[in-house]
């Protein structure tokens, strides 16, 4: 996949933690073609704008 815009990546993360997906940053990273610190940054951000409806395990994510 080309390398998306922060706003796409965002949503398409939200979207698939809605869906009950594990998201672990190294996959997202070589999926979006960008740093794991983005893709941490990325958490951090819907962390911050929708409260913390994430448990972490490890380097992944999911909502409960």
């Amino acid at each position: 996949m080309s390398q998306k815009s922060s706003l796409y990546r965002t949503i398409e993360i939200l979207k698939h933690l809605n869906e009950g997906k594990k998201l672990c940053v190294t996959r997202l990273a070589e999926e979006y073609e960008v740093s794991d610190r983005t893709i941490r940054r990325d958490f951090e951000l819907i962390r911050e704008r929708f409260g913390d409806f994430m448990s972490k395990e490890g380097e992944c994510y999911r909502a409960y």
